[in-house]
């Protein structure tokens, strides 16, 4: 199982004697409690943390703490919910030796659990297991900070969760949770059963133990400064600094080390004299903080000298904004400051900020960072106000320039550190791990940054990904590339630049940043194997075969040190991965709604997963299931439903195969269907909401049927095996593939034939596929080839998929319609990128006759000798819709216009025909005009309010027709 790491080393704990009144009463509950949820919450600074710490502390000691989790914004294991409940199972499992072992069963039984929805993890990691073991002693279970646990809607998911599930562990299992009292996690607690809540803030003697805690912090500051006296600083100014604490520990922790870490006896009169510092609690620590933030500077005034000000502002903001805590080396790098400066500064604000174990730098609380980031508690104007969107600008400028200049400097040991299994240096590795993190925190985007990131890659993309491969992170690349790609479609126009004038040399080559980015992603994806397998594999095996007309290999492939001779692509193909790992012939497919896991069948039985991003192979039941397992012998069909619940099979099993319905929660057949098929069924697909399904048989004809089993409807047409079905978007309609070569179209209603597509090369279709747009399908033939038609036409849109080595069975869209996934007797599963298929669909296949520029040249379109009319975008040479060969036209387009309101597109054909089209959705306008005499038409011009057309032939004929009524109103002329 893998899980978010939790080290509660750096950690405090209570001081001895301190909160002894809360402590015990946790510990009795944690004993005696029949409320086994126990909620203790409390402002920001109350010392939750600590008590929960000590109370782990003290758990541990007696043997019956289970487990003991934390939420930290600083750290991003621990920054959010993802993974928590995997990480609680965990240790769980190495507390007790028989809930490891039931742990264990449930994953030899359920090998993907742990990449399932959070609720499913919860039942088979936690429920099931605990309730099936002998409650010997209680088990404690603490969740430490649930209000910093991530961001709206994955924290939303988890309180959810903890609401619903937490009442049903069995009583011995014993809960504790601390946090803010939030309204949403207030809500979540209203009406919990056995329940017991911990006010904090009214808990009598919190006073008392912050005075216990002043004392003995003072007393160690008198010890230190030898020139106090033993009297000092006095009980008068230790009830005055307890009274102004306001019940918050944070506090009363801020103020000790600031009044501790120079002239103590001059702190202390600042704080006390300071009128800010007695108002409400949050008002009091947002005082204690600038004051001592503001005393940094030792009183000389230097938080407005510029050097001062902006050094210790950058400190500030690293340690804030940073993805991980730093160390003070790490931080000293990425500023650019000798390690004696930023030492300096840091034992200036070691009041706010502490170490941990590894060195590293965190702020003391959060309420520190909340404080400095917020304009409404931190005026702006003050030096040390941190805007999170500037700095992750900055820190990700800064992480760049450090990249660029320890990379180039590097060039040739990276392979050292690889081969030597040397330590990456820590500066080197956050950079490299976080500086996408900082381009995606920053709201908005500016061309310096889109510059300079550009600027990065194109020197140095290649090194970067050593180093991710070498500290074992490569195929995160991936993703962040493709984050990128959103980032900046999202919040900013193509910007174009030329990396030659970025560099001062003269223009040679000049992608855009898109179209680099894109080529990153792509080569990440289809190399990822090769790039963690070994750093130096990316020069020598994955840049050689990089498609040559691409922005990597223009970049970092001009002298190549291995000659590829043959095999090479010129672009990307449109297959994005090829799935391997499949014993047989495959035939079916399905994609999971999030689109994360592809699922291939196979004759033989076995069931394979994979995640789709990267392709690793993730789950396979083979042909001797485990026990209780769900049958898949034979399976040449599975359709789960939109819920994921339940999953529709059909088997090869029996004279006529069978039909099955299957819980996958409880592995349970809900519905035996009857023998209505006179022959094996082939295929099954569930509509769109649930209710009712298709079946395709061997006996030529198809059936409806209820989700409960009953038969509704069948339809007769095809003069073969039909092997594949599938619903329309609106259920209204269905496609039906045979092995007679054609594909139909059905009314479900009437049960008559709205379109047949016949194959041209007659060979049987074997499996069918709707986007979920419904406007295109793909289906998959015995030659080999994949197909796409335009589902309200009947049309081929693009030419045939050719990479497969045996006929394609299986067929399936992901949730976007971004990719399409194939499956074939080859054994290989092909992931397929619809972009790269819609350009080659954009694509004229013949040459291009005329073309004709929008009068606000925001368009432009062609006309070609394939017979197609396609409109493009004038500024990034997109497609805005293609008029298919043979829909209108049978010969090639000769003339194209825009009409003068730019509304509609005359098109014009060598056979004499002239048809007219909306320019905003390429929807035919009227009945096009036939030219009785065909001779080649040279130009068409439409009037003002389009009602007529002039057609200028051959001979220099001039014919003006009336457009409504396809008739000649002047001419020939």
């Amino acid at each position: 199982i893998s899980t978010s790491t939790m080290d509660p080393s750096f950690r405090t704990m209570c001081l001895p004697g301190t909160r002894s009144k809360v402590i015990k009463e946790i510990a009795d509950w944690g004993l005696l409690s029949s409320n086994n949820i126990l909620w203790m919450y409390a402002h920001a600074g109350s010392g939750k943390s600590t008590i929960s710490t000590t109370m782990a502390d003290i758990f541990d000691k007696m043997g019956c703490l289970g487990s003991f989790i934390f939420f930290n914004r600083d750290v991003e294991q621990c920054s959010g919910p993802s993974g928590m409940i995997r990480t609680i199972a965990y240790q769980l499992a190495l507390h007790r030796g028989d809930i490891a072992a039931e742990i264990s069963a449930c994953l030899e039984h359920h090998p993907l659990t742990p990449n399932l929805d959070p609720n499913i993890q919860f039942q088979r990691l936690l429920l099931e297991p605990l309730e099936k073991v002998q409650p010997i002693e209680p088990v404690v279970i603490i969740i430490d900070a649930l209000d910093e646990g991530g961001a709206s809607p994955s924290q939303d998911a988890f309180l959810a969760l903890l609401s619903n599930r937490l009442p049903q562990l069995p009583k011995y299992v014993q809960v504790m949770i601390t946090s803010r009292r939030y309204p949403k996690i207030e809500h979540m607690f209203l009406n919990m059963p056995r329940l017991h809540i911990l006010d904090l803030n009214q808990v009598a003697d919190i006073e008392e133990d912050i005075r216990r805690y002043i004392l003995s912090r003072m007393k160690d500051i008198q010890s230190e400064y030898a020139h106090l006296p033993s009297s000092w600083p006095g009980l008068v100014a230790v009830d005055a600094l307890v009274q102004q604490a306001n019940g918050l520990f944070v506090w009363a922790t801020v103020a000790c080390s600031y009044i501790g870490s120079y002239k103590p006896e001059v702190r202390l009169e600042t704080l006390l004299s300071s009128p800010s510092i007695r108002a409400r609690a949050e008002t009091s620590l947002d005082a204690l903080y600038e004051i001592a933030i503001r005393e940094a500077d030792m009183g000389a005034g230097a938080w407005y000298e510029e050097d001062f000000s902006e050094d210790m502002h950058n400190v500030l903001a690293i340690i804030v904004v940073s993805q991980n805590p730093q160390s003070l080396d790490s931080i000293s790098k990425i500023l650019g400051l000798d390690n004696t400066s930023t030492a300096v500064l840091f034992s200036r604000l070691q009041s706010i900020m502490k170490i941990d174990g590894d060195g590293c730098v965190h702020v003391i609380h959060p309420s520190v960072r909340d404080y400095l980031v917020d304009p409404s508690r931190c005026d702006p104007q003050h030096p040390w106000y941190i805007c999170e969107d500037k700095e992750h600008s900055l820190m990700a400028n800064r992480c760049i320039q450090y990249l660029t200049k320890t990379l180039e400097k590097k060039k040739k040991s990276l392979a050292t550190y690889y081969k030597n299994k040397t330590r990456v240096p820590d500066t080197l590795a956050y950079t490299s791990l976080s500086w996408m993190y900082h381009i995606l925190s920053v709201i908005g985007q500016s061309d310096e940054l889109v510059a300079q990131v550009q600027l990065f890659l194109s020197e140095y993309f290649l090194q970067w990904l050593e180093v991710l491969s070498i500290l074992g992170q490569s195929r995160r690349a991936t993703d962040w590339l493709n984050a990128l790609r959103e980032w900046h479609c999202n919040f900013g126009s193509l910007v174009i630049i030329s990396i030659a004038t970025l560099r001062g040399q003269s223009p040679t080559f000049d992608p855009s940043f898109s179209t680099m980015l894109y080529d990153g992603w792509r080569f990440c994806k289809a190399f990822s194997k090769t790039i963690e397998c070994d750093p130096a594999l990316i020069y020598s095996t994955a840049l050689q075969f990089c498609p040559k007309n691409t922005t990597i290999s223009a970049m970092f492939n001009q002298d190549p040190p291995v000659k590829v001779v043959a095999g090479c692509l010129h672009y990307w193909s449109p297959s994005l991965m090829a799935l391997t790992g499949v014993s047989m012939a495959v035939e079916t497919m399905t994609v999971s709604k999030d689109g994360v896991f592809i699922a291939a069948g196979c004759l033989d039985g076995t069931l394979n997963i994979w995640n789709a991003t990267d392709g690793t192979k993730i789950f396979a039941i083979e042909e001797d299931p485990p026990p209780n397992a769900l049958r898949t012998y034979g399976l040449v069909h599975a359709q789960f439903t939109s819920d994921g619940t339940q999953i529709l099979l059909a088997l090869m099993e029996g004279e006529f195969g069978d039909i099955q319905i299957w819980d996958l929660e409880t592995q349970v057949e809900l519905t035996p269907l009857l023998d209505w098929h006179a022959d094996a069924v082939h295929n099954i697909a569930f509509s769109h909401d649930q209710q009712k399904f298709l079946t395709g048989s061997g006996d030529k004809s198809i059936r409806l049927w209820t989700r409960e089993g009953h038969h509704e409807k069948a339809f007769f047409g095809h003069d073969n095996t039909v092997t594949s079905v599938g619903f329309f978007p609106d259920d209204r309609r269905m496609a039906s593939a045979s092995v007679d070569a054609t594909m139909k179209i059905w009314d479900l209603e009437t049960g008559s034939v709205l379109l047949t597509c016949q194959h041209n090369d007659e060979e049987g279709i074997y499996s069918l596929a709707f986007s979920h747009k419904g406007d295109r399908i793909a289906t998959g033939t015995w030659d080999w080839n994949v197909r796409i038609w335009d589902s309200k036409t009947g049309t081929e849109v693009v030419e045939p998929l050719a990479l497969h080595h045996g006929p394609i069975g299986a067929l399936a869209f992901s949730p976007d319609d971004k990719t399409l996934v194939s499956g074939s007797m080859d054994t290989f599963v092909r992931v397929w990128s619809m972009s790269d298929i819609q350009h080659r669909e954009s694509i004229h296949t013949q040459r291009v006759n005329c073309v004709s520029l929008s009068h606000d040249k925001t368009r432009f379109v062609s006309g070609s000798a394939d017979s197609s009319v396609i409109v493009w975008n004038t500024l990034d040479g997109s497609t805005y819709f293609k008029v298919p060969p043979m829909w209108e036209h049978e010969g090639e387009v000769v003339s194209v216009q825009f009409s003068p309101d730019d509304k509609i597109i005359t098109s014009a054909s060598c056979e004499g025909r002239v048809c007219f089209w909306d320019a905003a959705t390429g929807e035919p306008r009227g009945s096009p005009l036939i030219i009785s005499d065909p001779e080649v038409i040279y130009a068409v011009q439409l009037s003002a309010d389009g009602s007529r057309a002039a057609v200028i032939t051959r001979p220099h004929v001039l014919t003006v027709w009336n457009t409504r009524e396809s008739c000649i109103v002047l001419g020939p002329l």
